[in-house]
């Protein structure tokens, strides 16, 4: 772990929510907030998430990493509705592994067409399913 990594903190809420689709909103994350990408050499401060589902006070998000992998979901940067166009916009690869996280710990930063956000989650019963 890097120096400047910490472990996130356990978070005590129930299981991942079923969704019949993402929740779909697109938000920054905390890199030390989540496991995914913590093995990092040279640590990230942010990572965009999106939202899976959401109960009380915690978000279920998926993270998300710019390099490609085949068992992630590819996210076109088309498909997301930003609040503020980046000069440079990349896709994205949504890991499948949820993540919880407070509510307040999270930037939003758009939103994913509602297509989309069916097929992630036609995406990741098909991944659950597999395993």
């Amino acid at each position: 772990m890097h120096l400047h990594q910490r472990r996130p903190k356990p978070h005590t809420s129930s299981p991942t929510p079923n969704a019949d689709f993402a929740l779909g909103k697109c938000y920054l994350a905390r890199q030390t907030d989540l496991i995914f990408g913590r093995h990092r050499r040279a640590p990230v401060e942010w990572r965009p998430v999106v939202s899976w589902a959401a109960q009380d006070d915690i978000a279920y998000v998926l993270p998300s990493t710019t390099q490609p992998n085949t068992h992630f979901f590819h996210l076109d940067h088309q498909r997301c509705l930003l609040k503020h166009t980046p000069n440079a916009p990349q896709d994205s690869y949504l890991c499948p592994q949820v993540e919880a996280l407070p509510r307040t710990a999270l930037i939003e930063i758009g939103i994913l067409d509602h297509p989309t956000r069916l097929d992630i989650a036609q995406w990741k019963r098909r991944r659950e399913r597999a395993q």
